[in-house]
């Protein structure tokens, strides 16, 4: 379940142990204590999500994540921003 926090409506938490926060074109990714920056743009209505830049976790910038932790992520990101997205009817898009 994802609640949405309100500071400028920029968060949203899950009940799964994540969450998401983002900036104009930058989104920060929390799971276990640990962050990392995710380029997105965001428009008017939609926001695309680059997911090329789900890489690294900050606090290891050395070590490339696993493919499957990248793709949990990637998952858990698009989950998030869509339930965000769902009051304004606007859309989420992967960009590969």
């Amino acid at each position: 379940m994802f609640k949405s926090k309100w500071w400028m409506g920029t968060r949203v938490v899950s009940d799964e142990g994540f969450s998401i926060e983002w900036m104009r074109d930058l989104l920060i990714y929390r799971e276990d204590g640990r962050s990392m920056f995710v380029t997105v743009d965001f428009g008017a209505n939609d926001i695309n999500v680059f997911t090329d830049t789900v890489t690294r976790w900050d606090d290891d910038p050395e070590t490339v994540i696993e493919e499957h932790v990248r793709e949990r992520t990637v998952n858990n990101i698009f989950r998030a921003l869509t339930f965000y997205q769902a009051s304004r009817h606007g859309k989420v898009t992967l960009l590969r």
